[in-house]
């Protein structure tokens, strides 16, 4: 299966597996004399994205200064989201990248 077409910022990466974990924020409610609690869904949620797939050393120094400009946009089939970068890992050796995204909340 082919991978997809990714913007990072002004950055097009293509043929990038994507993982999305989506977190809700939710609230544990606890009255007295009650039996058990309540769990509340607060309507907040936060996007986090590992990119992985391969990509040549110029295109990894491209990267690294898209992340140094500030949080970047990223554009992929799941949406668009203001994020900021948390980890890229990236292998020489087979050109292998993985780069960690997290949504920027505002």
């Amino acid at each position: 299966m082919a991978g997809m077409k990714v913007c990072l910022g002004e950055l097009t990466l293509l043929d990038m597996a994507v993982e999305m974990r989506l977190d809700y924020r939710i609230g544990r409610r606890i009255e007295q004399g009650s039996q058990g609690d309540d769990i509340i869904l607060e309507g907040r949620k936060s996007y986090e994205f590992t990119l992985s797939g391969k990509m040549k050393m110029d295109q990894l120094r491209l990267l690294q200064k898209e992340v140094a400009r500030g949080e970047p946009q990223f554009q992929s089939d799941f949406g668009e989201y203001k994020v900021a970068v948390k980890a890229i890992h990236y292998r020489a050796d087979s050109g292998e990248v993985s780069i960690e995204l997290v949504e920027d909340i505002a």
